[in-house]
């Protein structure tokens, strides 16, 4: 019953309780700690006692239904931060505050990866590739393909650094950022998603190889380098390399 009311989850049954906590309990009862050793030797008792606390207390068990709710309730969260912790924590207060018991820490990972790794990322691939229009679709296709006269392709002459600051280099800088806009993606696409994830993804465009990106679903593609190419004309804009 302690258990249950805080942290809120069910001791396991070969968990032995905290040692000043049992005695306190067994102080109040006013029988010896020894006698947790021999408690609930049938799996039965344990179960029976179980549900006896739960209504008691007013708790629900942590099923199905509670899971698709919980990763729903943290998708907000998820379309800000990928970062683990954030999510479990917000996730385990949430559970309290719906008096649901705390599930095992691995069911807790796995609906947070769940939100970040499918709902989230599907959200914000969306986010970024809806509006492109066909004529920018293929622009971006042709990101891809390599340069008349070079094995290279366009994205990897976009992804030049700037160089040292001679007039030849900062032509050649400007006309990479001249082709990132003739794009046309539009400067409010870095407010469509939240900057951290906005970040996250120009990031994973920039280390991603072009191969890899041809591999990619066709939303995840337009979406990472929209993101990509989002971030590098602000950077520009404020004077850092893109």
């Amino acid at each position: 019953m302690c258990y249950l009311r805080y942290p809120g989850r069910v001791l396991g049954s070969d968990e032995a309780p905290d040692a000043q906590l049992l005695g306190m309990v067994a102080a109040q009862l006013r029988v010896s700690p020894d006698v947790w050793d021999i408690y609930a030797q049938r799996d039965q008792t344990r179960r029976e006692h179980l549900q006896e606390i739960l209504e008691r207390l007013g708790l629900k068990q942590f099923d199905r239904i509670t899971h698709r709710e919980i990763a729903k309730w943290l998708l907000p969260t998820a379309l800000q931060t990928t970062q683990g912790l954030v999510l479990a924590e917000a996730a385990i207060e949430e559970l309290r505050r719906r008096r649901i018991v705390l599930p095992p820490v691995l069911v807790i990972e796995r609906v947070c990866a769940e939100v970040v790794a499918t709902r989230a990322q599907r959200q914000i691939y969306k986010a970024l590739s809806e509006w492109l229009t066909n004529e920018q679709r293929t622009k971006l296709d042709q990101l891809l393909e390599s340069r008349e006269g070079d094995s290279h392709s366009l994205l990897a002459w976009l992804r030049l650094p700037p160089g040292a600051p001679s007039a030849r280099n900062i032509l050649s800088h400007i006309e990479r950022l001249q082709e990132i806009r003739a794009i046309g993606i539009p400067a409010e696409t870095s407010k469509k998603v939240h900057q951290n994830r906005l970040l996250r993804l120009a990031r994973e465009g920039a280390q991603t190889t072009v191969f890899q990106l041809q591999e990619y679903e066709t939303e995840r593609r337009y979406a990472t380098l929209v993101a990509k190419f989002s971030n590098d004309e602000r950077r520009s804009i404020y004077g850092t390399s893109c």
